[in-house]
């Protein structure tokens, strides 16, 4: 049995801290999402927790040599690229629209997105690829996160085919950048650049 650790590093623990001060904004001037983003507040701490308890906390140490910036910067441009075409492909099958309408404003839309992004980072990529890939090896576990990952979709897309064959090739691409380079931070940039731009 193999592990593929992907570990938190500053950006990705900056970006998570980000997400907390979304879900405090929210919670504290309330508003009609404030359910969905209990949910993503739970799902990022399940994350977090099963990393810490099955790989004791997949942190990068003080002095351990991270990526460059340079790694960073080509991983997160290869999955956004990616996501980009991904998208680009899917909405060429005239089937449906690919996101649904949305009824917050703004501001409200992209601060949910992002807590989206990390939220959803944190548990697919920072947990549930790294535990399968554990179990199954590298390919099937980033099928398998990708296929979970597609399917907890199914809540925003129903049987959207269009939407969810972006959502499961995208998840293939993250779960792969987060192994390889074997930090949430590509990932996790890459997500919140794509959810920056879906308004």
């Amino acid at each position: 049995m193999r592990d593929y650790p992907v570990k938190q590093d500053l950006i990705s623990i900056t970006l998570t801290v980000l997400a907390g001060a979304i879900f405090i904004y929210a919670s504290t001037w309330g508003s009609e999402y404030m359910p969905t983003v209990l949910i993503l507040m739970c799902m990022m701490t399940f994350g977090l927790v099963m990393n810490l308890l099955v790989f004791g906390g997949s942190k990068v140490e003080a002095g351990e040599r991270g990526l460059s910036w340079k790694t960073t910067l080509f991983y997160t441009m290869l999955g956004l690229g990616a996501i980009i075409l991904i998208n680009y492909f899917a909405a060429k099958i005239p089937i449906f629209a690919l996101v649904p309408a949305q009824n917050l404003d703004i501001l409200d839309t992209r601060f949910l997105l992002q807590l989206v992004a990390v939220a959803e980072e944190q548990f697919f990529r920072g947990f549930m690829t790294p535990y399968f890939a554990r179990y199954v090896g590298f390919f099937p576990g980033i099928t398998l996160s990708a296929g979970f990952f597609t399917v907890y979709h199914f809540a925003v897309y129903q049987t959207n085919p269009t939407a969810l064959v972006v959502v499961f090739f995208g998840g293939l691409v993250l779960s792969f950048i987060s192994l390889k380079t074997k930090r949430l931070s590509p990932s996790l940039l890459a997500h919140v650049i794509n959810n920056s731009f879906a308004v």
